[in-house]
């Protein structure tokens, strides 16, 4: 009788391992496929095309903004290791000649030793990436050099080499504003920033003992501060209240300014940077930023409802005052200086170079 065929245990592992080898490599063939059928088609490189530098017109309808307020900032920004980013990658701005500053450029400043101006033109909002332009009244060739927020107006180093200037973002998160302290080097072109912070508002002041100072507002108190090794280094609180308009005389030892902010009646104070105090001076101002200095700095002349009061800087005491000058603009839109003697107080915009005289 014949015998049924037996099965070979040898022969059954060789097909399980071949029917496996099978199965796996059916997988990998789907999986490849699959991967083929949805991956994303591939682009050709583009090349991007020569900048070419743009010209900027400013525009006479400005829109001003509102700022939010908030706590600074306890981290500061290496000031080596950054570049405005408006000419970081691209040619400076086209040059254009000007005969005379346009209307709106109300926060124009004079260099102290030559024919530049300095004014941040006005297309937009605070937001928005008004151009920083240097005019010069001799040649008339003007050139964008940045971008800044242009209701606060930038300040010249004594020399006239550089210039210290703000921008402000809006952000999502609290407070909406984040500002950006900037100085730019004329001599070599380049723009670094020295700070950002969280706040109401920022006013560059200027320099002393070779450090930029500025002034930062927010929600509680106005404090001054300065850079030092690319480090940010709080001075001292001026005002437990928020403070739009400030100037620091040349020698860098007193800043003047009004308060409260945006006031109609207001008091014009001084803060002393060497004894690190603030003094509350005569009431009667209608405009924080409509303070001239003299010469040697130690009187401000200031606007007292009808007369201008000269005012000494260490006791904001009233030495003397005169009438208000005719066509005295009721808000002064650029830096003033003043001479005076027992009869007569000129006013002179450094801008312009127009006098406002005034006898008694």
């Amino acid at each position: 009788m014949q015998r049924r065929p037996q099965s070979n245990r040898r022969r059954g592992l060789l097909r399980a391992l071949v029917a496996g080898i099978i199965l796996i490599a059916a997988i990998l063939a789907i999986l490849l496929l699959v991967s083929s059928l949805t991956a994303a088609p591939a682009k050709a490189p583009t090349v991007p095309p020569t900048p070419t530098p743009p010209v900027l017109t400013p525009s006479t309808s400005p829109t001003p903004s509102v700022r939010a307020s908030g706590t600074p900032s306890t981290r500061a920004t290496p000031s080596s290791t950054k570049k405005d980013i408006a000419l970081v990658g691209r040619p400076p701005g086209l040059a254009m000649r000007m005969t005379s500053l346009p209307p709106s450029a109300p926060n124009a400043v004079a260099a102290p030793r030559d024919r530049r101006v300095a004014y941040i033109a006005s297309p937009g909002d605070a937001y928005a990436r008004s151009p920083l332009r240097i005019w010069n009244r001799t040649t008339g060739v003007t050139r964008t050099i940045s971008y800044g927020d242009r209701f606060v107006r930038p300040v010249w180093s004594a020399d006239g080499s550089r210039i210290l200037f703000a921008r402000v973002a809006q952000i999502p998160a609290y407070p909406g504003a984040l500002w950006t302290l900037l100085e730019a080097d004329l001599r070599t072109g380049s723009v670094r920033v020295l700070d950002r912070q969280n706040g109401l508002n920022l006013l560059p002041l200027g320099w002393r003992d070779g450090r930029p100072m500025y002034l930062m507002s927010t929600a509680t108190d106005s404090s001054v501060f300065s850079i030092s090794g690319g480090k940010r280094v709080f001075v001292s609180i001026v005002m437990p209240q928020v403070i739009t308009a400030a100037s620091m005389t040349r020698d860098g030892k007193y800043i003047g300014f009004a308060a409260p902010a945006d006031c109609f009646f207001c008091t014009y104070d001084t803060f002393n940077l060497d004894e690190l105090h603030p003094l509350v001076g005569p009431s009667g101002g209608q405009n924080g930023g409509d303070i001239a200095w003299s010469r040697h700095s130690d009187t401000m002349a200031v606007p007292l409802k009808d007369r201008i009061g000269i005012v000494r800087a260490d006791t904001v005491s009233v030495i003397t005052t005169y009438p208000r000058p005719d066509g005295l603009p009721p808000v002064w839109t650029h830096p003033m200086t003043f001479t005076r003697d027992k009869h007569t107080l000129t006013l002179t915009d450094t801008v312009t170079h127009h006098n406002y005289t005034s006898t008694r």
